[in-house]
């Protein structure tokens, strides 16, 4: 081995050295190396940063399973493995099974699939690691306190996968709670090792993986200079005819403005099916497009006369049909192009993939810097294909849409890239524990220890220092969950649930943190492809498109919830849940910046750049390149400010807080339309008035005038707060008010037009 590879292998535990050995690995890559001495000479918190399949799990489990086999704790040790999909656990469980059976340490996959014989094994074991979710360590918390205390004291570290994923996102903000909840029972700090291969801002995500502690979190950035990437985006401009198909988004992508016409589908099948010789990956960003582009590739394969091979992989989709996908790409007997959602943008293993495919914009550049990182895996380049499909700018939805205009999707893409290039990834944009999650972990507390004290409750949710929280709002938070009926006060001053409390705190709903919609089984031949949202309007000979395969419902069973299909020769509909946008500042900036520009990227095609410089054109012939603003001075005005959507968000709410305008955000939130003097009259207030004044009026204003405010969304539990907090708690998730305020103040009026 090289030197620094020798120098971590040397401290390493000797079963550990064995086991590498027997590998046949000649050397540790630098960021095993790093992990190796900061794990094992200090007690830092640590964050690996590195590429999918680059060796980030053996980077943290070589020497956390050495530090766990060293010690001579006669409770033993244990660490936790926190994955945000059951299907990551199974995978990783595969991949750390020879490791931890050779050594002999107990591995336990832990959540709804796994037996109450698996789970009892870490209660006798004493060296383990625990693969589980974070509603499944919530669970454990309410309904087995003394299981999750005694798994505490033998706590030795937590690993925290794909944590790019609970970044920002309310789910992130409970398995920060449920670290600390843990460290509390444990009665000493559990060091936290997180994964991920695209994060930004380093300090920001040190706060949010150590908040009492973030300067001892170290970062190990595995390097990926001189890789090259094989990259082309093509356009694709569409008429006006569209395929009928639902309008609803899959996980993380809104479907409204996906919805893509049929020729351009076609057209993306095609090309796609030029490369059915090899292994690919699709993202066409909605669970509609997934299936349409497999039924597409799969009829040119029976026309053709050819193996069909193409195959969809989405969240509604059954375990055992994702599984067959995934293990039939694993095993790489046959090419396989694979049209999924996010459920593979994470690190499920599924073999090699030669090139990935991505049918439209995505929202962020770390999402699309993950789905790339699927390709070019174990030394080979990764390739990108891009296809973008605009509107002519003929169709009628031109004349008066700016992002048909400007080709949204085309410069949001190139946007992407250009960032992806520049090392750029959103930074986490929303730090601390929201209010409602606080007021789901009140309850929470309270199931798990049975009742507490008001000042002892205070000093747990204080001591984390996660918590937005003041101690004001922390009573008004008690008196919410009182007047709800969720919790009473004893007369020895103790708190503790009601029954109702009891009731909701131990239903399966209580433990996730993101809204969840009962569902229809689907169901052919006694076998279960699918299960679909029970809001979604179905009847008896209706079509479906699920699995890559054609469907007609048979009969619809309301009782037990289920639908029975047969094979059918129509195409139907794929049933799914709403999404919206959230566009970065930063993505919208660089938008702007190539619109200005005159340089033509090597990567895009013929079309590409023919959308691109008619995007130009079309920009400098309203003069924006000059102004920002489209309108005349004592009238109407269309603003661009260029601004992320927490932003924009903003600039409506402040405009309909501060003036007696109704402003409207359009155009894929390019555009705010609204009076030149609302504008005006907004910036001259703002000019007066400190951030605290401002936050203030918000409030007081959509407080008293409910019913004509437009309300951000909140979350699915922010009905347990009282109204005053509940629009605290929406307007610091949904809006960045200092964002907000530094664009409107940056507003310029039209000139006015001379008499």
């Amino acid at each position: 081995m090289a030197a620094g590879s020798n120098s971590a292998y040397s401290l390493l535990h000797p079963k550990i050295q064995s086991w590498i050995y027997s590998r046949g690995w000649t050397q540790l890559n630098p960021a095993q190396v790093q992990s190796i001495h900061a794990i094992l000479d200090t007690q830092n918190d640590l964050v690996i940063s590195a590429p999918t399949a680059s060796g980030k799990t053996e980077a943290a489990f070589l020497p956390l399973i050495s530090e766990l086999l060293a010690s001579d704790s006669p409770t033993g040790g244990l660490i936790v493995y926190v994955s945000p999909l059951k299907a990551l656990i199974n995978d990783q469980w595969k991949r750390l099974e020879s490791l931890c059976k050779e050594v002999d340490i107990q591995i336990i996959p832990w959540h709804g699939d796994i037996s109450a014989a698996t789970k009892g094994r870490v209660s006798s074991s004493l060296r383990s690691v625990i693969l589980i979710t974070p509603e499944s360590l919530e669970a454990m918390l309410v309904n087995r306190p003394q299981l999750a205390r005694s798994i505490a004291k033998k706590l030795t570290s937590f690993v925290l996968d794909e944590f790019h994923s609970f970044v920002g996102e309310h789910r992130g903000e409970q398995l920060v709670s449920l670290l600390d909840r843990f460290s509390l029972l444990a009665e000493r700090y559990v060091r936290r090792v997180a994964l991920s291969a695209t994060l930004g801002d380093r300090s920001a995500v040190a706060r949010l993986l150590s908040p009492t502690k973030p300067s001892r979190v170290q970062h190990i950035q595995a390097s990926q200079e001189g890789q090259s990437i094989r990259l082309r985006v093509f356009g694709f401009e569409s008429g006006e005819v569209q395929i009928q198909m639902d309008p609803e988004a899959d996980e993380n992508i809104p479907d409204k403005d996906d919805k893509e016409p049929v020729d351009f589908l076609h057209y993306v099948g095609r090309q796609i099916y030029e490369h059915r010789n090899s292994t690919n990956l699709i993202f066409p960003n909605s669970r509609s497009n997934t299936e349409v582009i497999v039924d597409i590739g799969n009829q040119l394969c029976t026309e053709a006369g050819v193996p069909k091979c193409f195959w969809a992989h989405h969240g509604l989709l059954s375990k055992d049909v994702r599984e067959d996908v995934e293990q039939r790409a694993r095993e790489g007997a046959k090419p396989m192009s694979i049209s999924c959602t996010s459920t593979l943008e994470m690190g499920i293993d599924i073999g090699a993939v030669d090139s990935v495919f991505q049918v439209g914009p995505t929202q962020s550049v770390s999402s699309l810097r993950q789905r790339l990182g699927r390709s070019g895996r174990r030394g080979k380049q990764p390739v990108l294909r891009a296809y973008i499909n605009e509107k002519s700018l003929e169709s009628p939805a031109a004349q008066n849409d700016y992002s048909v205009m400007f080709r949204e999707s085309l410069l949001r893409s190139m946007a992407c890239l250009e960032l992806i290039a520049s090392d750029w990834y959103e930074p986490p944009e929303i730090e601390g524990i929201s209010l409602c999650i606080t007021a789901h972990q009140i309850l929470s507390i309270l199931a798990q220890t049975g009742g507490t004290s008001a000042s002892k409750l205070w000093r747990q949710i204080q001591s984390a220092e996660a918590y937005s929280c003041s101690l004001d709002y922390f009573k008004e938070i008690l008196n919410s969950l009182g007047d709800k009926e969720l919790i009473i006060q004893l007369s020895n001053g103790m708190l503790t649930l009601s029954e109702r409390g009891e009731r909701m705190t131990h239903s399966m709903d209580f433990y996730t943190v993101f809204d969840t919609e009962r569902e229809f089984s689907v169901f052919n031949s006694g076998n279960l492809i699918a299960r679909i949202p029970i809001s979604s309007l179905l009847a008896e000979g209706d079509y479906l498109l699920l699995a890559g395969r054609r469907w007609i419902i048979k009969s619809i069973n309301e009782a037990s919830q289920s639908i029975s299909v047969v094979q059918a020769q129509v195409r139907g509909i794929t049933p799914g849940g709403a999404g919206r946008l959230r566009i970065h500042t930063r993505i919208r900036k660089k938008m702007k910046q190539i619109l200005e520009s005159n340089s033509i990227p090597g990567y895009v095609d013929e079309t590409s750049l023919k959308l691109l410089s008619e995007a130009r054109e079309r920009y400098h012939l309203l003069g924006l390149h000059d102004t920002s603003v489209l309108g005349f001075h004592d009238g109407l005005v269309t603003w661009f400010p260029w601004s992320g959507s927490r932003s924009v968000s903003g600039i409506q709410f402040l405009l309909t807080a501060l003036t007696d305008d109704s402003p409207t955000v359009h155009s894929r939130e390019l555009g705010v339309t609204a009076k030149c003097s609302s504008f005006l009259e907004a910036k001259e207030k703002l000019l007066a008035l400190s951030l605290q004044e401002v936050e203030e009026q918000m409030l007081a204003f959509f407080s008293t005038t409910l019913e004509s405010a437009v309300t951000p969304s909140s979350g699915k539990w922010s009905w347990l707060l009282p109204k005053s907090l509940k629009y605290i708690d929406c307007f610091s998730r949904d809006i960045d008010l200092p964002q907000a305020i530094e664009e409107l103040l940056s507003f310029e009026p039209p000139v006015a037009e001379e008499d």
